[in-house]
């Protein structure tokens, strides 16, 4: 069965082990999806400054944008698209994208702009139709998730994955563990023959009579996306230690979610109702909530960033309570806010935010709480409120005293 790749190094090596299943037609390795829908930047090999075959070859091909016309008319079947590459520097030159890396190989090296993380986003969803276009021509996308561990690395990839999972229905997907995974993604031997092993799978002779999925514990929500692209009907049973605690009705989407709520042992086990397929079980996955604080502050990572004339009410809040960052517009605060960075609502992931609309209540439960020293310290940091919000400033006056009072 023939097969494309766009990836990186993992999956060029996943490519040279022996039980690889699959026969590569073409390679897109180490290029962002950036690069490879750009317009070229026309060179020769002889203007790339280095002696390295390797290096030549991706610099020349990323350069020249050699290799989508290659994907645009293959006859592959099926298409895997792994985007650790995604986290290369990439550069913007006259509207078009290249590596950084193939630009500084060369001996007249034209201005360049280096894209951030977030500039990086927002221009891969402007050319996200173009992409997905690509991929619906193939019977089957399969999505082999390697999730980076760092806090930015890992939103900004699971950001590019769910643009892509929305828009395709003739999915499959395959999430790698990563736990054992060194610098620069370098992993075990054992890693790539797991995942060959794994893959083999969808191309098995009983793929029609097996019950595959994708499962993960993220946050609060125990999900499990099923690999079969023709339609089915499932029963999603979400056990609790051991025993059956919720069930869905029959339904032929093949995601399901169940979020937690209380701690426990939970797996989910899914059948389809023609009993064509025999029952599975997901792995068990111990889930413990986080814990509360009296104002349920503690568990929200993030604020939302409200409108200017009720930015006193974040500094109130960040007075008080530590939090990982802030939701706005990240383009108005290029370097941050009150010392926090700013994010985008689509790079967290994150449905517990803190919401602007629900500022006012925590704030005054958070100013009522404050000792004299930290009351006055807000007050100190916050004089430009008494010109300009006079009455919320007597109100906060009037809340301490009636604090003190009581």
């Amino acid at each position: 069965m023939k097969i494309d790749i766009i990836g990186s190094k993992f999956t060029r090596k996943l490519t040279e082990f022996k039980n690889f299943r699959f026969e590569v037609n073409n390679i897109v390795e180490e290029q962002s999806i950036l690069s490879l829908l750009s317009d070229p930047y026309e060179v020769t090999m002889k203007d790339i400054n280095t002696t390295d075959l390797n290096d030549i070859t991706i610099a020349y091909r990323d350069l020249n944008k050699l290799l989508y016309p290659n994907l645009a008319s293959s006859k592959s079947e099926i298409i895997f698209v792994e985007l650790l590459s995604e986290l290369n520097n990439i550069v913007e030159h006259e509207h078009s994208f290249y590596n950084s890396s193939s630009f500084e190989l060369l001996y007249d090296i034209p201005s360049v702009k280096t894209l951030s993380t977030i500039e990086k986003f927002r221009a891969i969803q402007s050319y996200l139709d173009a992409f997905v276009r690509l991929l619906k021509k193939y019977d089957k996308v399969i999505l082999i998730k390697i999730l980076p561990k760092e806090k930015e690395a890992l939103d900004f990839v699971e950001g590019l994955y769910s643009l892509l999972e929305r828009e395709i229905d003739h999915k499959l997907i395959f999430t790698v563990d990563n736990s054992v995974f060194g610098e620069n993604f370098e992993a075990p031997l054992e890693v790539y023959e797991k995942v060959n092993q794994d893959l083999k799978k969808f191309s098995s002779d009983n793929y029609y009579t097996q019950l595959l999925f994708d499962e993960y514990l993220l946050d609060d929500n125990l999900s499990v996306y099923i690999n079969y692209v023709e339609e089915r009907e499932y029963v999603y049973e979400l056990y609790k230690e051991g025993k059956p605690y919720l069930k869905s009705e029959p339904t032929t989407s093949r995601f399901y979610n169940y979020k937690l709520t209380e701690p426990g042992q939970y797996r989910i086990r899914i059948h389809v109702t023609d009993e064509s397929v025999n029952p599975r079980f997901s792995q068990t996955y111990e889930y413990t909530p986080r814990e509360y604080a009296k104002t349920n502050l503690t568990h929200f990572d993030f604020i939302e960033l409200p409108p200017k004339e009720n930015m006193w009410m974040l500094n109130v809040i960040l007075h008080k309570y530590n939090f990982t960052g802030l939701i706005g517009n990240p383009y108005k605060f290029p370097h941050g806010c009150f010392g926090h960075r700013v994010f985008l609502p689509e790079e967290v992931h994150n449905d517990y935010y803190l919401k602007q609309e629900e500022l006012y209540t925590y704030v005054l439960q958070a100013v009522y709480d404050m000792n004299e020293k930290e009351f006055s310290t807000f007050i100190e940091n916050n004089d430009e409120m008494r010109e300009k919000k006079p009455l919320i400033y007597e109100f906060l006056i009037y809340l301490r005293n009636k604090t003190e009072l009581g």
